[in-house]
């Protein structure tokens, strides 16, 4: 009768222990499954992010190239002076709104620079930091059948995210 009792006290001990653990297991494996999309919707956003720049760099160098030779010719009509170095002053117009050190009123907030300090303001609001660097600040416009291309040389775009070393450890940690 005893030997009933402790066969019967193993059996219901060995059932509640196994219940316990594989409600465990199945706790961790649905935090795994959360964090894992966390991780993935994060990467997604700046998967997304970086595709937007990478297409609106185009827009923001021809809206600021077009700006730039306007400004050019606003100087010459309304100053009548030759500008010795156009390729100088056009790249002081893309990059600074400003022709012979004084601004245009065409590009104001509308220089290429301006644009990167938005972007790089719009990165951080997600935890991206982006950084642009263009080595000599030359851009180089070629006229075409339907307007202008304008180059940037040596152009870079690199990326951190500011976020990525806690979500590491948190993952890590578990």
């Amino acid at each position: 009768p005893k030997n009933k009792k402790g066969i019967f006290f193993t059996f219901v001990a060995t059932i509640f222990l196994s219940l316990l653990i594989f409600s465990a297991s199945v706790g961790n494996n649905y935090e795994l499954r959360q964090k894992s999309f966390v991780i993935e919707t994060r990467v997604d956003t700046m998967n997304m992010f970086m595709s937007d720049v990478e297409n609106d760099i185009g827009r923001a160098a021809y809206i600021a190239g077009f700006r730039s030779l306007v400004a050019l010719v606003d100087y010459i009509v309304s100053t009548g002076e030759y500008i010795p170095d156009a390729d100088a002053s056009f790249n002081e117009l893309f990059f600074n709104g400003t022709i012979n050190g004084v601004n245009s009123t065409l590009l104001i907030n509308n220089t290429f620079s301006d644009w990167m300090t938005k972007i790089e303001a719009e990165a951080t609001k997600i935890n991206l930091n982006i950084n642009f660097s263009i080595k000599d600040k030359i851009v180089e416009y070629f006229l075409e059948e339907r307007g202008y291309t304008y180059y940037l040389d040596n152009f870079t775009i690199e990326e951190e995210n500011i976020k990525s070393l806690l979500v590491k450890e948190n993952f890590k940690k578990d």
